[in-house]
């Protein structure tokens, strides 16, 4: 029997099976039921026929299908992407959309994770996540959209916890006691505190926030593209609200807005049965409650800003430094993002070609000058229903930051006058090409890469069947635009750049802002404990221990409901190792290389370089000038033999044959922070392995023979000191600045690229240039030629080494000439391991001057905390280093539900460093410090003092989300290299990575409890911490007073000069 239901008025009076079609007004169930009463109270899903497919494609060049399907029954959404890695992920997005400031999208991101309607307990998402082999969920806001996430190492885990997910995304409990902790509460001292004020303390008055959301609201008059979607901090304490937040979730959160983005080894059939039980349950609702009728968010048309002339304005952010501001310029396009796909990649190529690379029209003009105007110009695009096209001016002289503007449209008009003919065509299809063979390689690795972002897109404003394809393959289109002649660029730059007008804003620095701000708080909040007085406060205190008290974790009946995942069905990529002395079958003859070299068997398309240079021969005058010379050495123009090539020439050979290169100190080390094993000088390089003579010819020039001239030494050396006020400002890069200044010796790279000797040290150089204008310039070629030596040298690549060698030979003679060899080349310990000194090897000798440091930045309303131990073990294949982990984790969970869950922290977490060789505690964006680190500290005094605390399911948990984290370590073919390079570092197998998975799947509890005793001694006494707090400056003297009470002592400065970060 088919029956026919009106949505609005369902009155069923009869028990048979039923099918429910939508149509209009009208449900055709196919599904049976059972009503009651007049309910259907029972629908179940016999087979999946209602999921209609709505699109399906292969990306080309690789056999990854993509296909989108939709339930007839629910609405529910999926993409989802096939490919051979080792990591499962899920992205489950829903359109959202905000007019005002109450921060409701952000508020549901944290309510959603603390319980649903059949896992109504804290944190039960996430530890049965942990035992799927998965991390911690996660979530984002965004202006348009908030998505939750989920990675698992492997499937089974991923469609264990699916259901679970989705029932706290459409389910959630949303009680008012998880609101005040989680968002926002008074306490019992008259301050405020919640998990979501906090973090939005960190944030708010950030100098990019506030540029960001003052530049939107004129580009998008009365649109919800201006909302702060994570919540001012005034509508958090005074009109946003759990009531709010419960509609805002009835109105948007159901299954119709819902889409489910799934890259890996996933089958359709497996998850479509794993989400019956969801569409189950969403029938059932429906049948007792209909749901109102859906309205698709963002579908309101945009107001036009209807400009007649540029508008050009102002604003001020706070700042303890009033030198350096910023520019800002947008031009809203007239279209929306899905009538012209591929135009916007256009858009996207012509603000490369005006800003990357030192040779680009901006950089040029603002940055590679004599007289910059900027250290960066930079371009983005903002992909919202109508997008805009914004360039960014960073570190801009206040004094000249009105020189910006009018300069950049000299630029640009200069572009336009020169027309077609000196247009560089080449440059920009350099580009094209690039944005291509990019494209492939994140196909190689992983469509996770490239999918979310594309599906959303979908999601929010496509309109076609064939839109998820175009958007996933718009790095493809780009090839089209190659046919593009000269004069299509150029009248490209004219209609969108200067026939278009703009929107400008100048961000000036004010230290007026910092002290009105802090005075402002420092007497609200004295109003506030006032007018709450003592009964009060003591109510607020009584009301948000209830709340705490309210809170359920979930039972050891409820986890394990999840069965736990098996480490070892997990799926690695193969790889095989080959150097000197593990060379099987003689695959490779190394004899005639005059270096040391290992090189890795994996499956690309691509090959990739690592290139090791050890610094610790230099002179510690050499050291300090290592960071001017890591900006200029690869970026300089080439002379050889005599012949010059100028910089643009070199840009373009390098666009054409390289994907990417750069150089560090240390792996992922920045300019005034090296990475580990930061005495080796790294050039990381990759390229298409059909160009790896092309490829090695350029390393070769650009390493050996790079034209270095007094006035790019000048410039460069400018341009870091500009950034260095910025740093100044940053709250996370005092800290780590200070934390390690009290660990590591003056002997140390870090030591000597911190960004304080680095001021000193730079101005110096600066002066030196004005009277001996050659002098440094010889100093840097002097590095050049100690440092890139074949004796010096490690030549690290990954590549198919059957291709490579069926094209470039067993003994790659074309590495001969990588490095100037001398007559003298000492080849003596060539099969030996590369050994660069580990950063434990640089702890000062005395780590009692000071201990414990505390220093106040302005602009920051939050507090940050490391405190620190010493680790002694060296030796990563240890077993214990297994144990400690899985305690540290253990932990950081326990911290995260009892510290966080309180309000107290944004961030709280435990971790270990077997290369540094200490055991670090932070804490992050803390709007409680003091009560964070008191409850860090019961914490670990209750699992030191009460073995039975140790819980094994829990420890099931903490391994599951720690097994995830080291197996994503390898789910790209480039993070896998990444990891056996690392592990070659370590002096380790090169696949101590996937070992290291194995050894966390094997820890037990009794190894645990065993660790903790060992370790967890040493964070409860102040003498033998190290920490460093760094706070809004009003907010120091307390500190000092509170800490004491664990006799930790603060040390406290006035100005970073003050600080050991002025020693020399």
């Amino acid at each position: 029997t088919i029956l026919l239901i009106n949505t609005c008025t369902l009155a069923v009076t009869m028990c048979c099976m039923q099918r429910l079609l939508l149509a209009a007004s009208f449900v055709i169930l196919l599904v049976p039921f059972i009503v009651i009463e007049g309910k259907i109270i029972s629908p179940t899903i016999r087979d999946n026929s209602h999921w209609e497919e709505l699109a399906l494609f292969n990306i080309s060049n690789s056999d990854i299908p993509v296909a989108k399907y939709k339930s007839k029954l629910t609405g529910l959404t999926i993409a989802i992407a096939k490919s051979e890695t080792p990591v499962v992920n899920g992205y489950f997005c829903l359109p959202t959309e905000t007019h005002d400031d109450d921060g409701l999208l952000h508020i549901l991101e944290h309510l959603i994770f603390l319980g649903s309607e059949d896992y109504p307990y804290k944190e039960v998402l996430d530890l049965l996540a942990n035992r799927c082999l998965a991390d911690r969920t996660n979530a984002w806001t965004d202006t348009d959209h908030t998505c939750y996430t989920v990675y698992t190492a492997g499937p089974s885990g991923f469609l264990h916890i699916l259901p679970v997910y989705l029932d706290h995304i459409l389910y959630p409990t949303l009680r008012e006691e998880d609101y005040l902790t989680e968002v926002h509460h008074v306490n019992g001292e008259g301050q405020d505190a919640g998990v979501v004020y906090s973090e939005m303390q960190g944030v708010e008055q950030s100098t990019a926030n506030i540029m960001y959301f003052a530049l939107a609201k004129k580009l998008y008059p009365n649109s919800g593209y201006h909302a702060e979607t994570g919540g001012y901090l005034q509508n958090l304490r005074n009109s946003t609200s759990i009531l709010k937040v419960r509609e805002y979730h009835k109105k948007f959160y159901r299954p119709e807005n819902l889409v489910l983005t799934i890259t890996g080894r996933i089958d359709e059939q497996e998850l479509f049965d794993t989400l019956r039980k969801t569409e189950e349950k969403v029938l059932r609702k429906r049948a007792i409650q209909p749901s109102n009728s859906f309205q698709r968010p963002w579908q309101a048309p945009l107001e036009k800003i209807d400009l007649q002339e540029d508008l050009i304005f102002e604003i001020e952010y706070p700042s303890d430094d009033e030198t350096i501001g910023n520019v800002a310029v947008a031009w809203r396009l007239p279209e929306q993002i899905s009538e012209n796909i591929e135009m916007l990649e256009a858009y996207k190529l012509v603000m490369k070609y005006l800003t990357t690379t030192q040779v680009s029209p901006f950089e040029v003009a603002f940055v590679e000058t004599s007289d910059p105007l900027a250290t960066s110009v930079s371009s983005d695009t903002l992909e919202i229903k109508e997008p805009s096209l914004l360039i960014e001016f960073e570190n801009v002289p206040v004094d000249r930051i009105d020189e910006v503007i009018p300069k950049m449209e000299r630029v640009l008009k200069k572009i336009v006058k020169d027309g077609p003919e000196k247009f560089d065509l080449e440059r920009i299809s350099n580009f094209i090409d690039r944005e291509v063979i990019n494209n492939l390689k994140e196909i190689e690795n992983s469509p996770h890469l490239f999918l979310p972002d594309a599906s959303v897109l979908d999601m929010l404003y496509g309109e076609k069947p064939d839109h998820l394809q175009k958007f996933v393959t718009s790095s493809q289109l780009n090839k089209k635009f190659l046919e593009k002649n000269s004069k299509f660029w150029v009248d490209l730059i004219q209609d969108v750049f200067i026939n278009n007008f703009k929107v400008a804003i100048k961000g000036k620095p004010s230290m007026e802002k910092v002290k009105e701000l802090t005075t402002k708080e420092e007497d609200r909040i004295k109003k506030q404990v006032d007018s709450l007085g003592p009964d009060g406060l003591k109510e607020k205190g009584n009301i948000i221990d209830n709340a705490i008290e309210s809170q359920i974790l979930p039972g050891m009946d409820v986890l394990k409901k999840v069965p736990l995942g098996d480490v070892e069905t997990i799926q690695f990529r193969s790889f095989e190792s080959y150097n000197r002395t593990h060379n099987e079958n003689g695959l490779f003859d190394f004899k005639d290389i005059p270096f040391k070299i290992h090189i890795e068997n994996v499956n690309s398309n691509f090959v990739q370089f690592y290139i090791f240079l050890n610094t610790q021969t230099l002179t510690l005058r050499q050291k300090m000038l290592l960071p001017l010379l890591l900006d200029l050495w690869l970026v300089s123009p080439i002379k050889k033999n005599g012949v010059l090539t100028n910089i643009e020439k070199v840009v373009k050979r390098r666009t054409k044959t390289l994907l990417h290169i750069d150089n560090s100190l240390g792996f992922s080390g920045s300019t005034f922070s090296p990475g580990a094993y930061g005495d080796a000088l790294i050039i990381e390089a990759q390229a298409e392995r059909k160009k790896f003579a092309k490829a090695i010819n350029f390393l070769s020039d650009a390493i050996n023979y790079p034209h270095l001239t007094t006035l790019k030494v000048n410039t460069t050396a400018a341009n870091i000191l500009i950034n260095i006020p910025s740093l100044r400002l940053s709250s996370t890069d005092v800290l780590r600045s200070l934390h390690d200044g009290l660990y590591f010796s003056s002997d140390s790279n870090i030591h000597h690229t911190s960004f304080l000797r680095q001021k000193k040290f730079l101005d110096g150089i600066l002066e030196t240039i004005k009277t001996r204008p050659q002098s440094v310039t010889y100093e840097l070629y002097g590095m050049i030629r100690k440092l890139a030596t074949p004796e010096n040298a490690f030549v690290y690549l990954a590549t198919d080494a059957d291709e490579l060698i069926q094209h470039f030979g067993s003994g790659l003679p074309l590495l001969h000439s990588l490095f100037n060899a001398s007559a003298e080349t000492d080849l003596s310990g060539i099969s030996e391991r590369y050994v660069v000194k580990s950063e434990y090897e640089y702890r000062k000798a005395d780590q009692h001057a000071p201990r414990h440091v505390a220093f106040g930045v302005g602009g920051t309303e939050s507090c940050y905390l490391k405190q620190s131990v010493l680790y002694n073990n060296t030796d990563w294949t240890h077993e214990e280093v297994a144990d400690i982990r899985v305690m540290l984790q253990y932990l950081s969970d326990r911290m995260y539900d009892e510290v966080r869950g309180q309000g107290l922290t944004y961030g709280v977490s435990m971790s270990a460093s077997v290369t540094e060789g200490r055991l670090t505690l932070s804490l992050t964006r803390s709007s409680r410090l003091f009560e964070a680190y008191k409850t860090v500290q019961e914490i670990l005094k209750r699992y030191l003092e009460n073995e039975d605390l140790w819980d094994e399911t829990l420890v099931d948990s903490a391994k599951g989300s720690i097994i995830y984290s080291w197996t994503e370590k390898e789910e790209t073919v480039e993070d896998m290299v990444g990891q056996t390079v690392k592990a070659y570092m370590r002096g380790t197998d090169s696949k101590y990575n996937r070992q290291f998975v194995r050894a966390l799947g094997r820890v037990k509890l009794g190894d645990i409890r065993a660790a903790a005793q060992r370790i967890l001694p040493q964070f409860l006494s102040e003498y033998s911490t190290q920490t460093v707090i760094v706070c809004n400056p009003a907010s120091v003297i307390d500190i000092v007073k509170d800490f004491s009470e664990f006799g930790i002592e603060l040390k406290t400065y006035k100005a970073l000069e003050d600080t050991f970060l002025a020693d020399q």
